[in-house]
């Protein structure tokens, strides 16, 4: 008797939930497009009612990169001169060679710029949501500061 009892309960819970599916994809076919009639006849979306995208390459992405590059510039052109007719070496973390050319300085700095710079980019074309609106240009900020106080220790010690 109770197996039966159960056998009537589920019989009648998963009709219920078929029913209820049908249901659903009828009152809920998909989204509507907003549509407008066509000049020659018939109909075309209306492109006037749709959300505008968001641009990957907004003016403060644009001037905390730009910065960061210019930053980048300063810190090495400083360190080339001081290297250059100066008693200083350099000395940052992972760097072998003490008196490095022009081209090796910006060779390991802007291998590390486009890198980061990509990366930003990435995550920006990603639209990232409110809460992590600030991290497109986190690469870009702490750069900049480290080339910054990088740059303004060269002229501090070594000018």
């Amino acid at each position: 008797m109770k197996l039966f009892a159960l056998y009537l309960l589920l019989l009648t819970v998963s009709a219920a939930v078929g029913q209820t599916a049908e249901d659903l994809e009828q009152q809920f076919s998909e989204a509507p497009q907003p549509v407008k009639h066509s000049q020659f006849g018939g109909y075309e979306i209306d492109k006037s009612k749709l959300p505008k995208p968001q641009p990957i390459f907004t003016k403060k992405w644009v001037g905390a990169h730009a910065f960061y590059l210019g930053t980048t510039v300063f810190d090495i052109e400083v360190t080339h001169q001081g290297l250059a007719h100066h008693n200083c070496a350099e000395g940052g973390n992972g760097i072998v060679e003490l008196h490095q050319s022009r081209g090796e300085l910006y060779r390991n700095d802007m291998l590390v710029f486009s890198w980061l710079t990509g990366m930003d980019l990435l995550f920006q074309a990603m639209h990232p949501p409110k809460w992590a609106s600030w991290m497109p240009y986190m690469s870009a900020g702490y750069g900049s500061y480290l080339h910054l106080k990088g740059g303004s220790e060269w002229l501090r010690r070594c000018w």
